[in-house]
């Protein structure tokens, strides 16, 4: 993908930002760092293939090219894929977001990693663990993430935790694996694998292994 033009940023609040060669060049002729500083940076990207994406952070070391071109890392950052104004019919709204300690994103790939404490948001189901690599697909507007790292699952009347979890954007799945568990109200299973099926809210388990609450009338 090509870089994005500087007419698709939109500054929500823009911060501070400091640095790059360009408006140093005429009066130190030395050496200097290419990369732009930001402190308490805030903009919307706004691309023409695809919903927009809004990003925070407190601190922020961006790739030379800014603001043609959004990419670097970033500290205490929050990402998120704003709601398209009118999804098509039959197709489920985004909703996504991501708070982190450190951030490296490039808005060329539609790619992002996340680490620190990180937090994901994502329709009814939230989401910690150590690290997560997401990727963002144009013009289809979906997400797929793989999460690494003390992951845990939480959503109304369950918890899952598990040291792998991978969605499939597309196909609204999110697996667990290596050593998966989940807890609810029926009682507690492990298996091989654990799929979450994000729409229907349901649960597949393989390999199961566990025990189960069966509730009298």
């Amino acid at each position: 993908m090509s870089s994005i033009p500087t007419a698709v940023l939109a500054w929500v609040a823009a911060g501070t930002v400091t640095g790059g060669c360009a408006e140093r060049a005429l009066a130190e002729p030395a050496p200097c760092d290419p990369r732009p500083t930001a402190v308490d940076l805030a903009l919307d990207v706004e691309p023409a293939d695809g919903p927009a994406v809004e990003l925070h952070a407190a601190r922020a070391r961006l790739e030379p090219g800014f603001p043609g071109r959004l990419a670097g890392e970033f500290d205490d950052a929050s990402f998120s894929v704003k709601e398209s104004p009118a999804p098509a019919a039959g197709e489920a709204p985004t909703s996504f977001s991501v708070r982190a300690r450190r951030m490296r994103y490039d808005a060329r790939g539609n790619h992002a990693s996340f680490s620190g404490d990180v937090q994901v948001t994502m329709e009814g189901l939230h989401l910690r663990c150590d690290t997560l690599e997401v990727t963002y697909h144009r013009p289809e507007e979906y997400v797929d993430f793989v999460a690494t790292g003390s992951v845990r699952v939480e959503r109304p009347s369950m918890t899952a935790t598990a040291g792998k979890a991978q969605f499939d954007g597309a196909g609204r799945a999110l697996t667990l694996t290596e050593s998966p568990r989940v807890v609810g109200d029926a009682g507690t299973l492990e298996g091989a694998r654990i799929v979450l099926d994000v729409d229907a809210e349901t649960v597949t388990v393989e390999e199961v292994r566990g025990t189960f609450r069966i509730r009298t009338p």
